[in-house]
């Protein structure tokens, strides 16, 4: 359960450098009025990238260190 909770968290966590990253790749494309689908690949591919390596990261940090209680 605990493993479980470590996770979410590390995905929650690390939306919020997700979403300043998305910001930057929207005014980097030059913020456009109309969309296409190649697009939607610079403001949510930072985002939703950054949230599974918090996923990843939060399987991966101390798995072998949990108490039993």
């Amino acid at each position: 359960m605990m493993g479980a909770m470590r996770v979410i968290v590390f995905a929650l966590l690390s939306a919020v450098p997700g979403s300043i990253l998305a910001l930057f790749g929207y005014i980097l494309i030059g913020r456009p009025d109309s969309w296409q689908n190649i697009q939607y690949v610079a403001c949510y591919g930072p985002l939703f990238g950054c949230i599974a390596l918090g996923a990843w990261y939060g399987i991966k940090v101390n798995r072998d260190e949990e108490m039993d209680a």
